[in-house]
């Protein structure tokens, strides 16, 4: 079965829309996000980019692992 972009990206707002909360972060708090991830979810990722970035108040997302990150998850 294959998933969607659109529908990747919803699950994927959703799991960070949940790490945000995790992370103790101002419902209005705009952060920086590094995501390492490959496949189907990065190429889903990169089709709605600014759409996830809106989603999840994300400056900007780097597609690796950021030095110095306040919170992290796995």
């Amino acid at each position: 079965m294959e998933v969607s972009n659109a529908l990747m990206n919803k699950i994927l707002s959703y799991l960070l829309q949940n790490a945000r909360k995790q992370a103790k972060l101002e419902v209005t708090a705009k952060i920086d996000l590094g995501i390492k991830t490959s496949g189907v979810v990065l190429e889903a990722l990169k089709a709605h980019l600014e759409l996830v970035k809106n989603e999840v108040l994300a400056n900007n997302i780097d597609f690796e692992e950021l030095e110095n990150a306040d919170y992290c998850e796995q």
